[in-house]
């Protein structure tokens, strides 16, 4: 299992590559989906999941960054949400929340955006 997960995990970092040299939304699309199949074999005892929650997280932010996808960046969320209850009692989990903070910023702002779209576009309608 270890030999599978590091040759995966390694397809995943050159899709991610790739994706970054190319701009081909397979190459991500195809990164996002390895990175999940990584997960399957880090079960939540696995010492190396925190780590993989983390590299899927970064590929759904990416794929947000792409699409602007409010769902992408609520998976990646709750990948980081996740990771934090790996973190055990007494251990600093400031970075996890810092890593975690940003997305719900985004989110929070695109949501709010639109929102704002939707009030002024009823204003124009109503004049």
């Amino acid at each position: 299992m270890h030999t599978a997960s590091f040759y995966l995990n390694d397809s995943t970092v050159s899709f991610r590559s790739r994706f970054g040299h190319q701009g081909k939304p397979h190459n991500l699309e195809k990164a996002i989906y390895l990175c999940g199949e990584v997960l399957h074999l880090h079960p939540v005892w696995h010492k190396s999941r925190g780590v993989s929650l983390g590299n899927r997280e970064g590929r759904f932010r990416m794929r947000f960054s792409q699409r602007g996808g409010v769902d992408d960046m609520n998976r990646a969320i709750g990948l980081l949400r996740e990771a934090l209850t790996l973190r055990l009692p007494g251990n600093s989990s400031h970075d996890t929340l810092n890593t975690l903070a940003l997305p719900l910023q985004i989110r929070y702002d695109k949501l709010d955006i639109g929102r704002m779209a939707i009030h002024m576009a009823m204003q124009l309608f109503t004049i």
